[in-house]
C-alpha cells in the first residue's frame, strides 16, 4: 500500500485480510406444514368508507404472466475456458444455482463473439446476456492467464506519476490488471480506438473517461490453472452452501490492525476498532489483534486464523507472498501460512486490504490465490489488491483509498445486510465514488491512484455465494393459509427463530416444469403471482442469508368468486 499526505506521496504496502469461517452441516432436514410457531402477522382491510372503481383497475394478464414461469431469464453465468474438463468442474455448482432458483448457464464458446482479444470477446458475450437476460451474477472459473480467462490490464501509470522515482513492486509499471472490466459493461473502454483500455482522461485522446464506474454485475474468478484445481474450490464453495460445518466459527470475526507508520503515527487498528464498534459488534463475536498492544504476531494470528473465523480482516502493508503488521517489516502471515492453513471446513472471506497480496495474474504464490485453492480450508472468497494500493495520512474519518474502501465493504457487509460477497464488494465501489469524500471535491476517479484503487480489489470466489455470520437455522413455513389461482401471494421470510431474513430468495416449481423465483426486500417481504391454475401443486426452495435450504410444498385452490 502506499500512503501519502496531502502535499507528499510516500509509498507504502498495506492489507486487510477478511476472514469468514464455514459452517458443517447435514442438510437433511425438512420442515412440516404444522402450522405452529406462525409468526406471520395477520392483515386485514376495512373497506366501510373505502370506495374503490375496480372497473378502472387494469386486467391481468395473465398470458405474460405464465410465460414468465415458463421462460425466466438467466441470472448467473459461469464462464470456462473451451475445455471439457473446465466444463464438467462446473457442472454441480450450475446445478446446485438452478436446484436453489438462480437461474444459471455455462459458457465456453466465447470465440465466436467479436472483439479484438479474448478478454474483450468474452465480455461482449456478457454485455449480450445482460442485455438480453437478466444476469446480475459472473463467475470466471479459470485463471487470469491469455489461455484461460484473460484478465484485462488497463493504463494506469499512478506509480510513476505520483511516487517520486518509485516503481511498482510487481508487474508491469505502465499496464494493472483487473476484472472490473467484466462488470462495468458501458462503453468500450477504449473510446479513441487507440488499442490502450480504461485510459483517464488526461491520457484519452479526446480528454474522455473510458470507464463509467458504474457496475452492471458482481464478477468473481476460481483462479484454476486446471479443472483439478477447479474441481477444489466449486466442491469447496458447494460444501460451504449445502453442508456446512455448524458451529461457533460462522459468528465470529478476527481483524488484526498493524502499524503502517510510526511517524506520523499511522495505526490499522483505528481502522479495525471502527469496523468493529460501529458495524459487527452487534453482529457477530470477535477476536482483535493489534500490534501497539503487542499480540499481534505471526503466531497468533496463524494459530487465530487456523481456528475457523467467519470474518478476518487484517491492515498493515503487503508485499504478495507475506502481510506485515508493523514497519520496519515483520512477517505476519504467509503463503505459506495459508497452504498450510488447518481451518478444515472452515473456509474464510478474505478482505486484503495492501499491495500485491492477490495479484493472481503473476504465478500463484500470492497469499490470496493460496488461500482461495487450498482444499476444505484457506478461503471462500479473497477480496486482494493485484497492484500497489494505496493510503493517505491523516486520514481521521477512514474514508480516503484503502481505509475508505476497506470501511465501506463492511458497512455494504453488515449494515446494509449485503452477505453475498460480490454485492458487497461492487456496491462499496459504488459507495465510496458517492462518499463524502468525493462530493466534496477531494477525490476524482481522474486521478491516477482512485482509479488504481476502485480497480485493483477484486474477488476470488463465487460472487453470489453467501457468508455465514452464525449459524444457519431452517425457515418457518410461510405457507400456512389458502392459496388461489391466480392470487397476488405477499408473505415475510423468517428463521425458525422468527427472525427475518432480508433478501432470501424463493424459488417455486409447478408440477408442468414451470418455474419462478421471488426476492424478499430489506424488510424480508416477498411477494409473486401465480398462474390461474386450480390444483397446481407448487414445491418451494427458501435459501438466504444464514439460511438451511428449507423445503415446502402448497397446491392452489379454485377461485370461485367469478
Amino acid at each position: 500500500m502506499v500512503r501519502f499526505s496531502i502535499k507528499k506521496i510516500i509509498y507504502f504496502s498495506i492489507i486487510v485480510l477478511t476472514l469468514l469461517p464455514l459452517v458443517s452441516l447435514n442438510l437433511n432436514y425438512s420442515l412440516t406444514n404444522s402450522g405452529e410457531n406462525n409468526f406471520s402477522e395477520g392483515i386485514s382491510l376495512s373497506n366501510g368508507d373505502l370506495d374503490v372503481d375496480l372497473s378502472i383497475l387494469p386486467e391481468i394478464n395473465y398470458t405474460i404472466l405464465n410465460n414468465l414461469w415458463y421462460n425466466p431469464k438467466i441470472e448467473m453465468l459461469i464462464i470456462t475456458p473451451d475445455d471439457t474438463d473446465f466444463i464438467n468442474a462446473v457442472v454441480p455448482l450450475m446445478e446446485w444455482k438452478n436446484e436453489k432458483g438462480v437461474k444459471t448457464i455455462i459458457l465456453s464458446n466465447f470465440s465466436l463473439y467479436e472483439g479484438r482479444d479474448t478478454a474483450e470477446k468474452i465480455r461482449n458475450m456478457i454485455k449480450e446476456y445482460y442485455e438480453k437476460e437478466n444476469i446480475r451474477w459472473v463467475l470466471l472459473a479459470g485463471d487470469a492467464q491469455d489461455d484461460l480467462i484473460p484478465i484485462r490490464k488497463v493504463y494506469n501509470p499512478d506509480v510513476l506519476r505520483w511516487e517520486d522515482g518509485r516503481t511498482e513492486t510487481v508487474g508491469d509499471e505502465y499496464y494493472k490488471p483487473t476484472d472490473f472490466y467484466y462488470a462495468d459493461l458501458n462503453g468500450t473502454w477504449d473510446s479513441d480506438d487507440d488499442g490502450i483500455w480504461g485510459e483517464a482522461p488526461q491520457d484519452n485522446t479526446y480528454g474522455l473517461d473510458e470507464i463509467s464506474w458504474d457496475p452492471e454485475v458482481y464478477v468473481g474468478r476460481l483462479p484454476a490453472d486446471n479443472a483439478n484445481e477447479l474441481g477444489i474450490m466449486i466442491n469447496k464453495t458447494l460444501k460451504y452452501e449445502t453442508d456446512p460445518e455448524v458451529g461457533d466459527w460462522m459468528n465470529r470475526m478476527l481483524l488484526a490492525g498493524g502499524i503502517s507508520e510510526y511517524n506520523p503515527q499511522e495505526y490499522e487498528s483505528q481502522l479495525t476498532s471502527y469496523i468493529i464498534d460501529n458495524y459487527a459488534k452487534d453482529e457477530v463475536n470477535y477476536t482483535h489483534l493489534i500490534e501497539e498492544e503487542g499480540n499481534l504476531t505471526r503466531s497468533n494470528l496463524r494459530n487465530y486464523f487456523n481456528d475457523g473465523y467467519s470474518t478476518v480482516i487484517m491492515a498493515g502493508h503487503g508485499g504478495r507472498p507475506q502481510y506485515y503488521y508493523k514497519n520496519p517489516y515483520d512477517w505476519g502471515y504467509t503463503s505459506s501460512d495459508a497452504d498450510s492453513s488447518s481451518n478444515i471446513n472452515k473456509p474464510s472471506l478474505v478482505y486484503l486490504d495492501a499491495c500485491t497480496l492477490s495479484s493472481y495474474d503473476l504465478g500463484d504464490n500470492s497469499i490470496g490465490e493460496t488461500l482461495i485453492k487450498r482444499e476444505d480450508g484457506g478461503a471462500i472468497g479473497v477480496i486482494g489488491g493485484l497492484r500497489v494500493t494505496w493510503y493517505l495520512r491523516y486520514d481521521d474519518n477512514l474514508e480516503m483509498l484503502n481505509r475508505g474502501n476497506a470501511k465501506l465493504f463492511w458497512k455494504e457487509f453488515f449494515v446494509n445486510k449485503k452477505f453475498q460477497q460480490g454485492r458487497a464488494l461492487y456496491d462499496s465501489k459504488g459507495a465510496y465514488i458517492t462518499s463524502d469524500y468525493y462530493l466534496r471535491g477531494e477525490a476524482s476517479t481522474d486521478l491516477d491512484f482512485e482509479r488504481k484503487n476502485i480497480l485493483t480489489y477484486c474477488l476470488l470466489g463465487d460472487p453470489e455465494l453467501d457468508i455465514y455470520t452464525n449459524k444457519p437455522k431452517l425457515a418457518l413455513n410461510p405457507f400456512t393459509e389458502n392459496i388461489y389461482e391466480g392470487q397476488l401471494v405477499s408473505i415475510t421470510i423468517r428463521d425458525f427463530n422468527g427472525k427475518t431474513v432480508p433478501y432470501a430468495r424463493v424459488y417455486l416449481r409447478g408440477s408442468d416444469g414451470k418455474y419462478h423465483t421471488a426476492y424478499a426486500d430489506e424488510n424480508a417481504l416477498v411477494s409473486f403471482r401465480v398462474p390461474a391454475q386450480e390444483n397446481e401443486v407448487y414445491n418451494v426452495t427458501i435459501t438466504g442469508h444464514n439460511l438451511i435450504p428449507s423445503y415446502f410444498n402448497f397446491t392452489t385452490i379454485p377461485d370461485t368468486t367469478n
